[in-house]
Protein backbone atom coordinates (compact mmCIF):
# COMPACT_ATOMS: atom_id res chain seq x y z
CA UNK A 1 0.00 0.00 0.00
CA UNK A 2 1.35 3.64 -0.56
CA UNK A 3 0.45 6.01 1.69
CA UNK A 4 0.36 9.56 0.60
CA UNK A 5 0.53 12.24 3.77
CA UNK A 6 -2.49 15.54 3.09
CA UNK A 7 -0.40 18.21 4.76
CA UNK A 8 -3.65 20.29 5.08
CA UNK A 9 -4.36 18.84 8.53
CA UNK A 10 -1.05 20.04 9.48
CA UNK A 11 -1.65 23.53 8.02
CA UNK A 12 -4.82 24.10 10.43
CA UNK A 13 -3.11 26.12 12.52
CA UNK A 14 -0.35 28.14 10.10
CA UNK A 15 -1.76 30.70 9.65
CA UNK A 16 -1.94 31.93 13.26
CA UNK A 17 0.25 34.87 14.45
CA UNK A 18 1.15 36.52 17.69
CA UNK A 19 0.78 39.74 18.89
CA UNK A 20 1.34 40.92 22.93
CA UNK A 21 0.09 37.83 24.13
CA UNK A 22 -3.30 38.53 21.66
CA UNK A 23 -3.45 35.87 18.90
CA UNK A 24 -4.32 36.97 15.31
CA UNK A 25 -5.25 35.15 12.72
CA UNK A 26 -5.50 36.99 9.26
CA UNK A 27 -7.47 40.26 10.23
CA UNK A 28 -9.01 38.70 12.72
CA UNK A 29 -7.68 38.67 16.46
CA UNK A 30 -8.51 35.96 19.36
CA UNK A 31 -9.21 36.40 22.87
CA UNK A 32 -7.57 33.81 24.64
CA UNK A 33 -8.97 35.51 28.24
CA UNK A 34 -12.08 34.97 28.00
CA UNK A 35 -12.73 31.40 29.59
CA UNK A 36 -10.52 32.94 32.31
CA UNK A 37 -12.75 36.10 32.49
CA UNK A 38 -15.92 33.68 32.72
CA UNK A 39 -14.55 32.40 35.85
CA UNK A 40 -12.45 35.08 37.38
CA UNK A 41 -9.30 34.15 36.79
CA UNK A 42 -5.43 35.20 35.79
CA UNK A 43 -4.06 33.00 33.14
CA UNK A 44 -1.35 31.21 35.28
CA UNK A 45 -3.94 29.89 37.68
CA UNK A 46 -3.48 26.98 38.99
CA UNK A 47 -5.50 23.39 38.70
CA UNK A 48 -7.03 23.84 42.34
CA UNK A 49 -7.84 27.39 41.97
CA UNK A 50 -9.84 26.40 38.96
CA UNK A 51 -11.68 23.55 40.49
CA UNK A 52 -12.34 26.34 43.62
CA UNK A 53 -13.47 29.16 41.13
CA UNK A 54 -15.78 26.87 39.73
CA UNK A 55 -17.31 25.67 42.21
CA UNK A 56 -17.83 29.08 43.58
CA UNK A 57 -19.74 30.25 40.83
CA UNK A 58 -21.43 26.83 39.67
CA UNK A 59 -23.25 27.81 43.22
CA UNK A 60 -24.21 30.91 42.39
CA UNK A 61 -25.37 30.82 39.28
CA UNK A 62 -26.72 27.27 39.66
CA UNK A 63 -30.35 27.38 37.83
CA UNK A 64 -31.84 24.89 40.24
CA UNK A 65 -30.98 27.90 42.79
CA UNK A 66 -32.37 30.52 40.57
CA UNK A 67 -29.26 31.46 38.69
CA UNK A 68 -29.01 32.17 35.17
CA UNK A 69 -29.02 29.21 33.01
CA UNK A 70 -26.84 30.79 30.04
CA UNK A 71 -24.25 31.86 32.40
CA UNK A 72 -24.11 28.74 34.24
CA UNK A 73 -23.24 26.96 30.79
CA UNK A 74 -20.65 29.67 30.11
CA UNK A 75 -19.31 28.84 33.58
CA UNK A 76 -19.29 24.55 32.44
CA UNK A 77 -17.99 25.26 29.41
CA UNK A 78 -14.88 27.15 30.47
CA UNK A 79 -14.18 24.81 33.42
CA UNK A 80 -14.50 22.07 30.86
CA UNK A 81 -11.78 23.56 29.03
CA UNK A 82 -9.47 25.00 31.85
CA UNK A 83 -9.46 21.95 33.61
CA UNK A 84 -7.82 19.63 31.01
CA UNK A 85 -4.16 20.21 30.45
CA UNK A 86 -4.07 19.65 26.96
CA UNK A 87 -7.78 21.71 26.13
CA UNK A 88 -6.18 24.46 27.92
CA UNK A 89 -2.66 24.30 26.17
CA UNK A 90 -4.40 24.68 22.94
CA UNK A 91 -6.31 27.42 24.31
CA UNK A 92 -3.97 29.17 25.61
CA UNK A 93 -1.81 29.43 22.32
CA UNK A 94 -4.81 29.74 19.66
CA UNK A 95 -8.21 30.36 21.54
CA UNK A 96 -11.92 28.80 20.91
CA UNK A 97 -10.87 28.60 17.21
CA UNK A 98 -8.29 26.45 18.08
CA UNK A 99 -9.78 24.46 19.90
CA UNK A 100 -12.19 23.70 17.46
CA UNK A 101 -9.61 23.32 14.69
CA UNK A 102 -7.64 20.83 17.33
CA UNK A 103 -10.93 18.78 17.68
CA UNK A 104 -11.25 18.39 14.01
CA UNK A 105 -7.86 17.12 13.34
CA UNK A 106 -7.98 15.04 16.12
CA UNK A 107 -11.42 13.12 14.32
CA UNK A 108 -9.30 13.00 11.32
CA UNK A 109 -6.13 11.34 12.75
CA UNK A 110 -8.52 8.85 14.37
CA UNK A 111 -10.35 8.05 11.22
CA UNK A 112 -7.43 7.60 9.08
CA UNK A 113 -8.65 10.75 7.33
CA UNK A 114 -5.21 12.88 8.48
CA UNK A 115 -3.06 11.04 5.89
CA UNK A 116 -5.51 11.02 2.87
CA UNK A 117 -5.44 7.10 3.07
CA UNK A 118 -7.23 4.41 3.82
CA UNK A 119 -6.83 2.90 7.55
CA UNK A 120 -3.96 -0.24 7.41
CA UNK A 121 -5.22 -3.41 9.16
CA UNK A 122 -3.05 -3.90 12.39
CA UNK A 123 -1.16 -7.19 12.73
CA UNK A 124 -2.85 -10.34 14.60
CA UNK A 125 -1.99 -11.35 18.17
CA UNK A 126 -1.74 -15.49 18.06
CA UNK A 127 -2.54 -17.50 21.19
CA UNK A 128 -2.60 -20.91 21.66
CA UNK A 129 -5.17 -22.68 24.24
CA UNK A 130 -4.64 -25.91 25.70
CA UNK A 131 -8.26 -28.14 26.40
CA UNK A 132 -9.11 -31.06 27.70
CA UNK A 133 -10.46 -33.42 25.70
CA UNK A 134 -13.90 -33.08 27.73
CA UNK A 135 -13.97 -29.72 26.85
CA UNK A 136 -14.24 -30.35 23.09
CA UNK A 137 -16.91 -33.05 24.03
CA UNK A 138 -18.99 -30.66 25.96
CA UNK A 139 -18.23 -26.91 25.09
CA UNK A 140 -16.95 -25.00 26.61
CA UNK A 141 -16.52 -21.41 27.90
CA UNK A 142 -12.44 -19.91 28.49
CA UNK A 143 -11.24 -16.92 29.62
CA UNK A 144 -7.97 -15.55 28.02
CA UNK A 145 -6.06 -12.98 29.65
CA UNK A 146 -5.02 -10.89 26.62
CA UNK A 147 -1.77 -8.42 26.73
CA UNK A 148 -2.05 -5.76 23.83
CA UNK A 149 -1.81 -2.05 23.96
CA UNK A 150 -5.11 0.06 23.62
CA UNK A 151 -5.67 3.70 22.49
CA UNK A 152 -4.23 6.32 24.83
CA UNK A 153 -7.58 7.61 26.62
CA UNK A 154 -5.62 11.34 27.74
CA UNK A 155 -4.59 12.02 24.28
CA UNK A 156 -7.05 9.93 22.20
CA UNK A 157 -3.98 8.14 20.39
CA UNK A 158 -2.35 10.86 18.95
CA UNK A 159 0.58 10.94 21.27
CA UNK A 160 0.04 14.49 22.38
CA UNK A 161 -1.25 17.76 21.65
CA UNK A 162 -2.35 18.18 18.02
CA UNK A 163 -1.61 22.05 18.00
CA UNK A 164 1.61 20.97 18.12
CA UNK A 165 1.46 18.06 15.86
CA UNK A 166 4.25 17.70 13.40
CA UNK A 167 5.22 15.48 10.23
CA UNK A 168 7.87 12.66 11.14
CA UNK A 169 10.97 14.17 9.68
CA UNK A 170 12.23 10.65 8.65
CA UNK A 171 9.10 9.37 6.83
CA UNK A 172 7.75 12.86 6.37
CA UNK A 173 3.98 11.44 7.20
CA UNK A 174 3.89 8.46 4.81
CA UNK A 175 4.43 5.92 8.45
CA UNK A 176 7.05 4.00 6.65
CA UNK A 177 10.42 4.11 5.84
CA UNK A 178 12.59 1.85 3.01
CA UNK A 179 15.76 -0.19 4.43
CA UNK A 180 17.71 -1.10 1.82
CA UNK A 181 20.55 -3.99 2.27
CA UNK A 182 22.34 -4.79 -0.70
CA UNK A 183 20.29 -5.25 -4.17
CA UNK A 184 17.53 -5.48 -1.32
CA UNK A 185 14.73 -3.29 -0.16
CA UNK A 186 12.13 -3.38 2.44
CA UNK A 187 9.23 -1.49 3.58
CA UNK A 188 9.24 -0.95 7.55
CA UNK A 189 7.19 0.66 9.77
CA UNK A 190 9.13 3.92 10.51
CA UNK A 191 11.55 3.77 12.97
CA UNK A 192 11.70 7.53 14.12
CA UNK A 193 7.45 7.75 14.68
CA UNK A 194 7.14 4.37 15.52
CA UNK A 195 4.50 4.07 12.02
CA UNK A 196 2.27 7.46 12.90
CA UNK A 197 3.35 9.88 10.99
CA UNK A 198 3.07 12.45 13.53
CA UNK A 199 6.02 13.81 15.88
CA UNK A 200 6.07 16.10 18.55
CA UNK A 201 8.34 17.91 20.73
CA UNK A 202 8.97 16.64 24.16
CA UNK A 203 7.35 19.62 26.00
CA UNK A 204 3.95 18.63 23.96
CA UNK A 205 3.86 14.58 24.17
CA UNK A 206 1.45 13.31 26.44
CA UNK A 207 2.63 12.53 29.61
CA UNK A 208 0.42 9.55 30.10
CA UNK A 209 1.98 7.37 26.30
CA UNK A 210 5.47 9.37 26.48
CA UNK A 211 4.13 10.03 22.62
CA UNK A 212 3.67 6.61 21.81
CA UNK A 213 -0.56 7.48 21.61
CA UNK A 214 -0.92 3.58 23.44
CA UNK A 215 -1.01 2.47 26.50
CA UNK A 216 -0.03 -1.30 27.65
CA UNK A 217 -3.20 -3.49 28.81
CA UNK A 218 -4.72 -6.15 30.00
CA UNK A 219 -8.03 -7.65 28.67
CA UNK A 220 -9.80 -10.55 29.38
CA UNK A 221 -11.87 -12.76 26.45
CA UNK A 222 -14.59 -14.96 26.56
CA UNK A 223 -13.48 -17.82 24.57
CA UNK A 224 -16.26 -19.95 22.97
CA UNK A 225 -15.15 -23.83 22.62
CA UNK A 226 -17.99 -25.95 21.02
CA UNK A 227 -18.56 -29.51 21.12
CA UNK A 228 -16.74 -31.21 18.30
CA UNK A 229 -13.91 -28.69 17.97
CA UNK A 230 -10.08 -30.50 17.20
CA UNK A 231 -6.69 -29.72 17.37
CA UNK A 232 -5.41 -26.63 15.60
CA UNK A 233 -9.18 -25.51 14.86
CA UNK A 234 -9.07 -21.60 14.95
CA UNK A 235 -10.94 -19.19 16.67
CA UNK A 236 -10.94 -15.52 15.91
CA UNK A 237 -11.72 -12.44 18.31
CA UNK A 238 -12.63 -9.72 15.74
CA UNK A 239 -10.72 -6.69 16.49
CA UNK A 240 -9.35 -7.55 19.84
CA UNK A 241 -5.75 -7.12 19.04
CA UNK A 242 -3.69 -4.24 19.25
CA UNK A 243 -5.30 -0.46 18.90
CA UNK A 244 -2.31 0.63 17.14
CA UNK A 245 -3.19 4.94 15.97
CA UNK A 246 -4.39 5.03 12.32
CA UNK A 247 -4.87 1.31 11.96
CA UNK A 248 -7.75 -1.13 12.16
CA UNK A 249 -7.42 -3.25 14.85
CA UNK A 250 -6.26 -7.22 13.98
CA UNK A 251 -8.09 -9.97 15.38
CA UNK A 252 -6.67 -12.37 18.26
CA UNK A 253 -6.36 -15.65 16.67
CA UNK A 254 -6.55 -18.68 19.25
CA UNK A 255 -5.51 -22.23 17.77
CA UNK A 256 -6.63 -24.74 19.98
CA UNK A 257 -4.19 -27.08 21.55
CA UNK A 258 -5.74 -30.72 22.58
CA UNK A 259 -4.22 -31.84 26.18
CA UNK A 260 -3.59 -36.09 26.33
CA UNK A 261 -6.67 -38.08 27.95
CA UNK A 262 -5.43 -40.47 30.22
CA UNK A 263 -7.80 -43.01 28.83
CA UNK A 264 -9.04 -41.66 25.62
CA UNK A 265 -7.32 -41.15 22.12
CA UNK A 266 -9.54 -39.22 19.88
CA UNK A 267 -9.45 -40.59 16.13
CA UNK A 268 -11.41 -37.59 13.67
CA UNK A 269 -14.93 -38.33 15.13
CA UNK A 270 -13.98 -41.58 17.17
CA UNK A 271 -12.59 -42.25 20.09
CA UNK A 272 -10.55 -45.14 21.01
CA UNK A 273 -9.46 -46.90 24.35
CA UNK A 274 -7.80 -50.20 25.56
CA UNK A 275 -9.26 -52.52 27.70
CA UNK A 276 -7.41 -55.29 29.40
CA UNK A 277 -9.12 -58.45 30.30
CA UNK A 278 -7.99 -61.75 31.55
CA UNK A 279 -7.70 -64.91 29.40
CA UNK A 280 -10.93 -66.34 31.15
CA UNK A 281 -12.82 -62.96 29.87
CA UNK A 282 -11.58 -63.20 26.98
CA UNK A 283 -12.78 -67.21 26.76
CA UNK A 284 -16.08 -66.63 29.06
CA UNK A 285 -16.82 -62.97 28.81
CA UNK A 286 -16.73 -59.74 30.59
CA UNK A 287 -18.76 -56.87 31.42
CA UNK A 288 -17.29 -53.65 32.90
CA UNK A 289 -18.01 -49.95 33.39
CA UNK A 290 -16.70 -46.97 31.21
CA UNK A 291 -16.93 -43.26 32.57
CA UNK A 292 -17.55 -41.16 29.84
CA UNK A 293 -16.39 -37.60 28.88
CA UNK A 294 -19.59 -36.43 30.13
CA UNK A 295 -19.67 -38.44 33.38
CA UNK A 296 -22.12 -41.02 32.00
CA UNK A 297 -21.76 -44.44 32.87
CA UNK A 298 -21.07 -46.74 30.38
CA UNK A 299 -22.30 -50.85 31.01
CA UNK A 300 -20.17 -52.48 28.03
CA UNK A 301 -20.56 -56.36 27.79
CA UNK A 302 -19.40 -59.19 25.65
CA UNK A 303 -21.71 -61.06 23.21
CA UNK A 304 -22.41 -64.26 23.97
CA UNK A 305 -20.15 -66.47 22.95
CA UNK A 306 -17.47 -64.58 20.95
CA UNK A 307 -13.59 -65.29 22.11
CA UNK A 308 -11.80 -62.20 21.84
CA UNK A 309 -8.24 -62.44 20.80
CA UNK A 310 -5.23 -59.81 21.47
CA UNK A 311 -5.88 -56.51 19.81
CA UNK A 312 -9.31 -57.42 18.98
CA UNK A 313 -11.92 -54.05 18.74
CA UNK A 314 -15.26 -54.03 19.89
CA UNK A 315 -17.24 -50.89 18.78
CA UNK A 316 -19.85 -49.04 20.99
CA UNK A 317 -22.06 -47.27 18.39
CA UNK A 318 -22.57 -43.10 19.01
CA UNK A 319 -20.07 -43.11 22.09
CA UNK A 320 -17.52 -40.81 20.42
CA UNK A 321 -16.95 -37.12 19.71
CA UNK A 322 -19.70 -34.93 18.62
CA UNK A 323 -19.76 -33.78 15.26
CA UNK A 324 -18.90 -29.79 14.81
CA UNK A 325 -21.68 -27.79 13.68
CA UNK A 326 -23.88 -30.80 14.21
CA UNK A 327 -23.51 -31.92 17.81
CA UNK A 328 -26.54 -33.97 17.95
CA UNK A 329 -24.61 -37.02 15.77
CA UNK A 330 -21.95 -38.25 17.12
CA UNK A 331 -19.00 -40.99 15.86
CA UNK A 332 -17.92 -44.04 17.67
CA UNK A 333 -15.69 -45.45 21.00
CA UNK A 334 -13.45 -48.47 20.00
CA UNK A 335 -12.30 -50.26 22.69
CA UNK A 336 -9.38 -52.53 21.78
CA UNK A 337 -8.97 -55.63 24.17
CA UNK A 338 -5.48 -56.33 25.73
CA UNK A 339 -5.29 -60.24 26.97
CA UNK A 340 -3.41 -60.77 30.00
CA UNK A 341 -2.76 -64.57 30.14
CA UNK A 342 -1.47 -65.65 33.56
CA UNK A 343 2.15 -66.61 34.10
CA UNK A 344 1.71 -70.27 35.07
CA UNK A 345 -0.72 -72.78 34.70
CA UNK A 346 -1.83 -75.54 36.62
CA UNK A 347 -2.13 -79.08 34.91
CA UNK A 348 -5.48 -79.43 35.54
CA UNK A 349 -6.48 -76.27 33.32
CA UNK A 350 -4.06 -77.79 30.78
CA UNK A 351 -6.24 -81.04 30.48
CA UNK A 352 -9.60 -78.87 30.90
CA UNK A 353 -9.01 -76.84 28.44
CA UNK A 354 -7.30 -79.69 25.75
CA UNK A 355 -10.70 -81.10 26.53
CA UNK A 356 -12.96 -78.12 25.17
CA UNK A 357 -10.95 -77.32 22.35
CA UNK A 358 -10.75 -81.03 21.22
CA UNK A 359 -6.82 -81.04 20.63
CA UNK A 360 -4.92 -84.87 21.07
CA UNK A 361 -3.60 -85.30 24.50
CA UNK A 362 -0.45 -86.30 22.84
CA UNK A 363 0.81 -85.77 19.63
CA UNK A 364 2.39 -88.57 17.60
CA UNK A 365 5.79 -87.94 16.55
CA UNK A 366 7.76 -89.38 13.48
CA UNK A 367 10.44 -91.38 14.01
CA UNK A 368 13.72 -90.10 14.15
CA UNK A 369 12.29 -86.63 15.58
CA UNK A 370 14.25 -84.64 17.44
CA UNK A 371 13.45 -83.08 21.16
CA UNK A 372 13.96 -79.44 21.59
CA UNK A 373 12.86 -77.78 24.59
Amino acid sequence: MQWSSSSSSYESFSNFSFNKGVIQTGSKQIDTKALYNTLQLSKDADRAQIKKAYAKLAREHHPDKGGNAEEFKKIQEAYDVLKDPNKRQVYDSFGKEGLTRAESILRCYRSGRFFNFKMPRGDDLKYNLKVHLSELYNGSTRRLRVQKSKKCEDCGGAGGNVAFMMICGKCRGTRAEILTQGRFSDKVRCRGCDGKGTQFQPKHMCPKCKGKGVTPTAKVLEVRIDKGMKRGQVIRCKKQADEMPGEIPGDVVITIDERPHTKFKRDGFHLRMKKRISLLQALGGFEFEVTHLDNRILHVKSEKGVIYKPGDVKAVLEEGMPIYKDPFKFGNLYIEFVVEFPETVSPELIQALKRISGAPSRLILPQGAQEVI
